[in-house]
């Protein structure tokens, strides 16, 4: 008999063990996370960073050992109430982080589009720069006034609210404004570009006059 309770307390003790070491575990896991969602808005690498610290933590807690140790102390009462209790410390734990990790890779996600939108304008103007430094035709100018630069105005605008949406909802990544303000920049200097083309045309079809009057 004294072989078996031995033998039933060296289990024991090996469950008290796991279980110590995995609430110790779950603990860490719980200041991790609090410290990640303590930082204020950052940049996609430093969010990217944080992403797989926190995702390669994620996997790092396993419970399965404790089924194990169910088994063999099956009926025993407190086994099943410790299991039950860290077993929805775990789940909790789990979908907070799952609901971190989609967040973050939501956001990621969301700015490398904004980026890929203002790189998109950003060739559109270098288009129309080309143009424009190139004496442009009376038509070119027209087509530029009438059809290209709306366009463009029309995509900043709804950029501008992305923008302005995204500094309101995220909570992980900090929108790299700069690139939005730099795009507007330049369109203030294609605006400045146009005027100058605009009188340049108008000067040269000025001096064509007298010529054909005297023709």
């Amino acid at each position: 008999m004294i072989p078996v309770l031995q033998e039933r307390a060296k289990k024991w003790d090996a469950f008290v063990r796991i279980r110590d070491e995995a609430e110790i575990k779950l603990g860490i896991l719980r200041k991790s996370l609090g410290k990640v969602l303590a930082k204020p808005r950052r940049s996609t690498n430093d969010v990217k960073k944080d992403f797989d610290v926190i995702s390669g933590k994620r996997k790092s807690y396993i419970v399965c050992q404790f089924q194990q140790f169910a088994e063999l102390f099956d009926p025993h009462e407190s086994v099943y109430t410790d299991l039950l209790f860290m077993g929805l410390d775990a789940e909790e734990m789990e979908k907070q982080y799952d609901d971190v990790l989609n967040k973050m890779l939501s956001e990621i996600e969301d700015e490398n589009l904004l980026c890929g939108a203002v790189d998109h304008s950003n060739t559109k103007m270098n288009s129309i720069f080309d143009l424009l430094s190139r004496e442009p035709t009376k038509e070119n100018i027209e087509n530029v006034e009438q059809f290209q630069l709306p366009a463009l105005r029309a995509q900043l605008a709804i950029l501008k609210e992305k923008y302005d949406e995204a500094s309101h909802a995220r909570k992980h990544v900090d929108p790299d404004s700069s690139r939005f303000a730099a795009l507007e920049d330049r369109m203030k200097s294609l605006d400045s570009m146009l005027e100058n083309a605009k009188k340049t045309v108008e000067n040269h079809e000025q001096e064509r006059i007298p010529i054909t009057a005297q023709l």
